[in-house]
This record gives C-alpha cells, structure tokens and sequence, in this order.
C-alpha cells in the first residue's frame, strides 16, 4: 500500500511507511530499544524524518542520488556509511 501510488484498497497512508515512525516504534517495542539512545542512519530525507519522528536523536544522512532537502536541522550528513559510523563515535 501506499499514500499516492496505491490502487483500490491499497491506496492508504500507513504509520509503518517513511516518513512516519510506525515501523521504527514498533521494533523498538518488540526488541526494548531505547529510541533516544539509538542511531539512525540513513539515505534518503524520509529515513531523517522517520528517525526524527521516533525520538531519535542521533541521525545521519549518507550523500546519495536522493534528494537532502526537507529537513533543516538536526543530522549530520555524511560521505559514506563508513563516515557516519566514525563521526558517531568520535562524538561529532
């Protein structure tokens, strides 16, 4: 299913779809994570939407074809996924 390309009974917006937090909630539920305390690293604007959503305080963006607009603070962008492992643990 999906917000705007979905057909019949599947064009449907859903909390478990990017941007919104439903499938990050849900796992840090079932598994106990600690949102706040968790990283999120990701590719595109709606994987830093979702994260931000969720409570995540710790995002990165990884340069990819993906568009960065959207989102004007609150992650660190990245060369590589290399890139934002180091930068988390360098505290950066």
């Amino acid at each position: 299913h999906h917000a705007t390309h979905g057909q019949g009974e599947y064009l449907k917006d859903c909390d478990f779809r990017k941007p919104n937090p439903g499938m990050i909630k849900a796992a840090a539920t079932e598994h106990q994570v600690d949102l706040a305390s968790s990283v999120m690293i990701g590719d595109k604007m709606s994987d830093i939407q979702a994260g931000q959503s969720a409570g995540i305080q710790h995002l990165y963006l990884v340069d990819s074809e993906y568009e960065s607009d959207g989102v004007a603070s609150g992650y660190q962008r990245c060369a590589s996924l290399f890139d934002a492992v180091t930068q988390y643990f360098n505290g950066q």
